[in-house]
């Protein structure tokens, strides 16, 4: 029995290492890159569809930040300019994107840690988390909607607040 023992051991010790040993684990930046296509950033980033529906939603809010100046004619003009446009603006769009997703990675590399990217991957991996996925878009264009509602008016307030201010320790008024 002892002779079987020291046979089986000699035989482990003997196999290369390379046998016993799985496959190496991901690297972080593998499972930024794996949790950035599996939570639907990279489809946002790559997706003409996604992408015509991010730009039309953008040209939406521009032109009904600026239709009231405008005449009807005017406002037809500019749609059927920007229908015309869109070709070459989805272009410069995906150029852009394309070079901004390894900083985008980094960003996911440098902020989670490689259980955190797992738990993220085995979430979005799931049947809850691919409906989130599914959602994003709608909540994503709900949220920009409210933003761009407030943030014209915000933005008027605050200028006001500071011209105000200015205009007080320009007259000695705050010293």
């Amino acid at each position: 029995m002892i002779m079987l023992r020291t046979w089986l051991l000699a035989a482990l010790l003997a196999l290369p290492v390379t046998t016993l040993a799985t496959t190496a684990p991901e690297t972080k930046r593998e499972l930024a890159e794996r949790y950035f296509s599996i939570a639907g950033l990279d489809a946002t980033y790559t997706d003409k569809r996604k992408i015509d529906a991010m730009l039309q939603a953008m040209i939406k809010d521009m032109l009904n930040a600026t239709a009231a100046s405008m005449t009807p004619d005017q406002v037809s003009a500019f749609n059927k300019h920007m229908d015309n446009m869109m070709p070459s603006i989805n272009e410069l769009v995906q150029s852009y994107l394309g070079r901004m997703k390894p900083e985008m990675v980094s960003v996911i590399t440098e902020t989670y840690t490689i259980e955190e990217l797992n738990a993220l991957i085995a979430f979005y991996s799931s049947p809850e988390g691919r409906n989130v996925v599914a959602k994003s878009p709608s909540i994503v264009n709900g949220m920009m909607a409210v933003t761009n509602k407030h943030s014209g008016q915000l933005t008027q307030e605050l200028y006001n607040i500071l011209v105000s201010h200015i205009q007080a320790v320009m007259t000695g008024h705050i010293k």
